[in-house]
């Protein structure tokens, strides 16, 4: 019977203290604090009373027994609403930091496609004119490809770029841009 009620204190002393160190800012936490505290109070003089009276400790174990277990009930209870609201807190954030990652995600791939077209807008300004200054102008072409030209004894070739192919006409070491596309 002893170790019941020493055991009973000790769970309510370690409530008590769990409710002190989350600091919830519930109203109801505080006065679930304070009933854990007098029930832990009572449950102390029980224990002093169990050595010298057995046949009233029932009764006294019994009166603060109930107690405690509705002390631990509201304790849970006013711990819940805090808990949600952390939980979505939480989701909140969570929620905000993907629409933010996805807004760069997008931002990067229309900057990617305003680059694309715009490199591909610069080089059809070079159309008829050499090809190393279209590379100076735009940058290194991702392949580039040579067959023999059917028009004369040149080459024709494909520089591709990201978004759009330049077609040239190389021949006696001039390569010229034909075309873009």
């Amino acid at each position: 019977m002893k170790r019941k009620l020493g055991t009973t204190v000790l769970v309510l002393l370690l409530v008590s203290v769990l409710l002190y160190g989350c600091g919830s800012e519930q109203p109801d936490t505080q006065t679930a604090q304070t009933e854990t505290a007098t029930a832990a109070q009572e449950t102390a003089a029980a224990v002093e009373e169990t050595t010298t009276e057995p046949a009233q400790t029932a009764k006294k174990e019994k009166e603060t027994t109930e107690p405690a277990s509705q002390t631990t009930e509201q304790t849970t209870k006013s711990t819940q609403p805090s808990t949600r609201a952390a939980q979505k807190k939480t989701e909140t954030r969570e929620t905000k930091e993907k629409k933010q990652t996805q807004k760069k995600k997008s931002a990067k791939k229309e900057k990617k496609k305003e680059t694309t077209a715009s490199k591909k807008a610069i080089a059809q300004k070079y159309v008829g004119k050499d090809v190393s200054s279209l590379i100076a102008a735009v940058g290194s072409p991702t392949s580039r490809s040579y067959a023999n030209s059917c028009l004369g004894s040149g080459e024709d070739g494909e520089l591709r770029y990201n978004g759009f192919t330049v077609y040239t006409y190389r021949e006696n070491g001039k390569e010229t841009v034909q075309h873009v596309e």
